[in-house]
């Protein structure tokens, strides 16, 4: 017992929880070098792990017993039930960061670069170590589908993103959507505190419209937005950091325009207070466009780039019939037969690049920095920082050019280069045989899918007896390959 428990304290220091620890190679049988296979698990190529990658930040040999155990339809459900599942490493690391939990006048106390900064690094540990990976990706979603740019926003950004997205994020939309509108960051981030009566501000209501409701094309004219932005007059917060309620939302009805206004052809009558604009979300809400909308937006994130109408309508039928539930529709997205059918290679944006590179090799992260700084700022996919409310993009043609970060962090990875990160390389591959290498990276990337001819070049590169620099060096050359930088 002792024994374990030192292993376990030592996972913690170096950065790596105890799971990746490494297990003794007691099946390779002296050469686990078959063409398909884990040495330590047998054979694998005959396994689809397509849900695996979609709604993870990457495959991992964890991930990759629960879908063999569960099956599709299980392993979905585990992860949909995600207040089931037991996170403790998580919160271990995040019990350093004491912003994540600051309320009212605790803000008072901590400065403006240290809420940033842990907001940032805490989004990037969950997201690498997470037990609650389809949770976090839905995170991740919902952070560019209702963006707000951290440097505008500052400390707000943390009350944003724990009592607003992370509280939201596999419930139902109207609730989330209600709660982004009386959000703080929201509200600040879209000018809505200076949406007054007499000095009316469409930005919220317009990007409300456009970017989270109803599309660009949503068909209504400039006087509805004009009029939606007249609803939310006097929706503001308190500012005051030095309060108790510093950070929570405020109604004032001094500020409201209370004429009457009108919306899609529906009336908004006169001297509705704060149920004007909680009529407007309502309204919104129960919009078929918005359906449609939503729809097509989580099947391009999870699926396919270009969605069938008939799969967009059927998740917008979903959508409606169980009044926006998030879980409902990802059923219906990820259901077996539409991951079978439909899941064509996406590519992977830098965040989930470098996320999935180090699950993969079971990377040692104990401080998030370098990652932050040496990496996703200069791939410009740092979260939260995007300042533009569309978020960050999910089309490849955006993306795919950035290859040069990519090349270069997987190489001073492999070698070990990276500050604050490394991997345990011999104790990841557990040969030095050529093929044995190749079918171990395959493996561990692929779960034994990856690309014939993907292999034939990290065999071509290895010598017979390849040295431990040339190794790792073919380590490298697997992460920046190009079909590890799709999913």
């Amino acid at each position: 017992m002792r024994a374990a428990k030192t292993a376990r304290s030592r996972s913690k220091v170096a950065g790596r929880p105890p799971e990746w620890e490494a297990k003794p190679d007691a099946a390779v049988g002296g050469t686990g070098e078959r063409e398909g296979t884990d040495p330590a698990s047998g054979p694998s190529a005959t396994v689809d792990f397509r849900l695996v990658h979609r709604i993870t930040y990457g495959f991992t040999e964890d991930e990759a017993e629960l879908f063999r155990r569960l099956g599709h339809r299980g392993y979905l459900e585990y992860h949909l039930n995600h207040e089931a599942i037991r996170d403790d490493y998580v919160d271990y690391r995040l019990a350093e960061f004491v912003s994540l939990n600051a309320t009212g006048s605790d803000f008072n106390n901590l400065d403006w670069w240290t809420c940033v900064h842990e907001t940032v690094q805490a989004h990037v540990l969950r997201a690498l170590f997470s037990k609650r990976q389809l949770y976090e990706r839905m995170v991740e979603f919902w952070c560019d589908h209702f963006n707000v740019y951290v440097n505008k926003i500052g400390k707000l950004n943390t009350l944003y993103q724990r009592d607003v997205i992370r509280r939201h994020a596999m419930g139902k939309f109207p609730d989330l959507l209600m709660a982004v509108a009386k959000s703080p960051g929201m509200l600040e981030y879209l000018d809505n505190t200076s949406n007054v009566s007499s000095r009316p501000n469409e930005n919220y209501a317009r990007e409300l419209l456009e970017l989270h409701t109803l599309s660009i094309d949503g068909g209504y004219p400039e006087d509805d937005v004009l009029d939606v932005g007249r609803c939310f007059t006097g929706w503001t917060y308190h500012w005051d950091e030095a309060q108790p309620n510093f950070g929570q939302f405020h109604f004032d009805p001094s500020s409201h325009d209370n004429a009457r206004k009108y919306f899609l052809g529906i009336e908004i009558p006169s001297n509705g207070g704060i149920r004007d604009g909680e009529r407007i979300i309502e309204i919104l809400s129960a919009h078929p466009k918005t359906a449609r909308f939503l729809a097509k937006k989580l099947l391009r994130h999870f699926l396919t780039y270009e969605p069938s109408e008939a799969l967009i309508a059927s998740v917008a039928k979903t959508y409606t019939d169980t009044g926006g539930d998030i879980k409902a529709m990802l059923r219906t997205i990820l259901s077996e037969r539409n991951v079978a059918r439909y899941a064509t290679p996406k590519f992977k944006r830098p965040m989930h690049w470098l996320i999935s590179s180090l699950r993969a090799t079971k990377a040692s992260v104990p401080f998030i920095f370098s990652l932050w700084w040496g990496f996703l700022d200069r791939t410009g996919n740092t979260p939260f920082f995007w300042p533009a409310p569309n978020g960050y993009q999910d089309r490849e043609d955006l993306w795919v050019d950035n290859i040069q970060p990519k090349w270069q962090f997987a190489q001073n990875y492999a070698l070990n280069w990276v500050w604050q990160v490394t991997m345990d390389t011999f104790g990841l591959v557990r040969t030095r045989t050529p093929r044995g290498v190749v079918n171990r990276l395959d493996w561990l990337m692929f779960g034994g899918n990856m690309p014939a001819a993907e292999k034939a070049r990290l065999l071509a590169y290895l010598p017979a007896n390849p040295s431990a620099d040339q190794v790792r060096e073919a380590i490298g050359l697997a992460l920046a390959m190009p079909a590890f930088n799709r999913y």
